[in-house]
């Protein structure tokens, strides 16, 4: 529902704990809801260091930040304040890369930092921080291509009579 994997790491509903519930209690329903691993913007401490080990470990597998959510990804976040009664405005996923979603929740959490819990922005940080991290790790997608396809792809890059646009460099 979140789309690419750090987007669902980050900010997708990853578990329930339900280990609290009664069966017979009218209020299963919003007992439900709780997140074992909340949303990275409004867990609590303990489950924002847990969701960030997360992200660190789908990170080493190879996930990749820069990859784009589905515009038709509905899904969206905000932050709620300590009082419990105020939220900021809400930030969508559709048509942004995993960087850009953990770009724009900082940009929330310092609009309200004097009324958020402090762990939020520290998390988001240190979110920031292991994706930035992405760019380093190249030499992983890289894969052995034949010399024939290397010398056919230059020479077709090579062609400039069939070329709308010529770009040289000096």
């Amino acid at each position: 529902r979140c789309g690419p994997v750090v987007h669902a790491v980050c900010f997708g509903l990853l578990a329930f704990d339900d280990t609290d519930i009664d069966e017979d209690d009218d209020e299963n329903d919003a007992a439900r809801e709780i997140s074992r691993y909340g949303c990275l913007i409004n867990a609590s401490e303990e489950d924002s260091k847990a969701r960030v080990a997360l992200l660190e470990y789908a990170m080493e597998q190879g996930a990749d930040p820069h990859v784009i959510a589905p515009t038709s990804c509905n899904c969206s976040r905000r932050f709620q304040h300590i009082d419990g009664t105020n939220w900021t405005s809400y930030m969508s996923f559709g048509g942004r890369t995993g960087v850009t979603c953990l770009f724009a929740a900082k940009r929330l959490a310092r609009e309200a930092s004097e009324n958020l819990r402090p762990h939020v922005l520290e998390g988001i940080n240190r979110a920031l921080n292991i994706v930035s991290q992405a760019g380093r790790r190249r030499e992983l997608a890289r894969a052995p291509v034949s010399e024939l396809v290397l010398e056919t792809w230059a020479s077709v890059l090579a062609d400039t009579s069939t070329a709308d646009v010529v770009i040289l460099l000096q």
